[in-house]
């Protein structure tokens, strides 16, 4: 897969809830569920496609942040686990996944992005509500999985050295928490760009990269039920009929 660039205006940075199931609305006070972010312009980008197969062609317009728009093309390094059948570390370690994959090989039909940094508290208890050790086993990554959605733990910002994300953060990540989720880290500043910020969960409707719902959940650790991670998740139940 072919790692995209695209130029980013101002994000809108903040907290809260928006839930939308088609355009986006006006912006409000606060900006929230407007038509602001990241902008958009026409065209589709082509990902694939060899031998006289058609392409798998991305969505670029409307792209941004916001409920109801496009969550734009990025480029992520890590573990894929679409199964979640195992610990995320036995997999095959992928430099070739992103918003692009979700799209062009969704196993389900609604994907939950979130996002953490490595030394934010909230982010710890958002990954222990992710993980197979979690205190609510009938709500975690692999139920979700098992229910007919994807999940993708991003990490964004700031690696266990203090410097940027490498293998070592991840690989971590993933055996402290448990995780049998796909786990990723961001390669460049578009993913911190576009996914706002730590904590934060998006629903994504993988057959037009909209997103659907998005939230940030506490940055301090009030217990796995309080993250994003752990609302994300009882969404994505509702929007799988479970």
């Amino acid at each position: 897969m072919k790692t995209l660039t695209l130029l980013f205006a101002a994000l809108l940075l903040g907290c809260g809830t928006d839930v939308a199931l088609g355009p986006p609305p006006p912006p409000g006070p606060d900006g929230n569920g407007g038509g602001g972010g990241l902008g958009g312009s026409g065209g589709v980008i082509s990902v694939g496609g060899s031998g006289g197969a058609a392409p798998c062609v991305y969505p670029v317009d409307n792209v941004g942040n916001q409920v109801g728009q496009v969550l734009p093309p990025l480029s992520w390094n890590g573990y894929v686990n679409d199964a979640a059948d195992s610990l995320s570390t036995t997999k095959t370690w992928s430099t070739d996944y992103g918003t692009e994959a979700i799209y062009c090989q969704a196993t389900g039909p609604y994907a939950l992005i979130h996002t953490a940094w490595v030394f934010c508290p909230g982010c710890r208890a958002a990954a222990r509500a992710l993980g197979a050790a979690s205190v609510d086993q009938n709500l975690n990554g692999a139920v979700v999985v098992a229910a007919g959605g994807i999940i993708v733990e991003v990490l964004i910002q700031s690696g266990y050295s203090g410097g940027a994300l490498d293998m070592f953060d991840i690989t971590t990540w993933v055996n402290t928490y448990d995780l049998d989720i796909t786990t990723m880290m961001a390669v460049d500043a578009q993913t911190e760009a576009a996914l706002i910020d730590r904590e934060w969960s998006f629903i994504i409707d993988t057959s037009t990269m909209q997103i659907v719902w998005r939230q940030q959940g506490s940055q301090v650790d009030g217990g796995e039920s309080s993250s994003g991670a752990y609302s994300g998740m009882t969404q994505m139940m509702l929007l799988l009929g479970q």
